[in-house]
């Protein structure tokens, strides 16, 4: 024999008793990610005599700031001796690492062009994010 399921019903409240609104909000939204749009480097390419440690290093001896810069980065000291445009890949890491605007392309034609300016504009741009970490500290 076949019975009917039992009917469950939820208590209602008693109407007259309520005497107060009670309002409820709920907030489902929330916050966007904040994107922190790319910034410029902090010295220009041309300005070599800004920091004349850099530039008479980069000028006397190109291929130990080359290895100090490598080092400097996390990377071997020896990326210029082995690896074919080590300053691409380099100026390319610390855009993305540093979040400065630029592509490949502008640093491999910059780079083309004048490699002793670019190494000194990122060697006194890792200088400047290493004093503002420290002062940050």
């Amino acid at each position: 024999m076949w019975a009917p399921a039992p009917v469950m019903t939820q208590p209602m409240p008693n109407l007259q008793q309520a005497s107060t609104n009670n309002t409820i909000v709920i907030n489902n939204q929330t916050a966007a990610p904040t994107v922190q749009l790319p910034r410029p480097w902090s010295t220009g390419i041309c300005a070599m005599c800004d920091d004349m440690s850099v530039c008479c290093c980069v000028y006397w001896c190109p291929t130990c700031a080359g290895s100090q810069l490598a080092s400097d980065m996390g990377e071997g000291c020896c990326l210029p001796f082995c690896v074919t445009n080590w300053l691409v890949a380099l100026r390319t890491k610390m855009r993305t690492q540093y979040n400065i605007q630029g592509t490949i392309m502008d640093d491999s034609t910059t780079i083309c062009f004048c490699h002793l300016c670019v190494l000194c504009q990122m060697m006194r741009e890792l200088k400047l994010m290493n004093a503002a970490t420290v002062v940050g500290r």
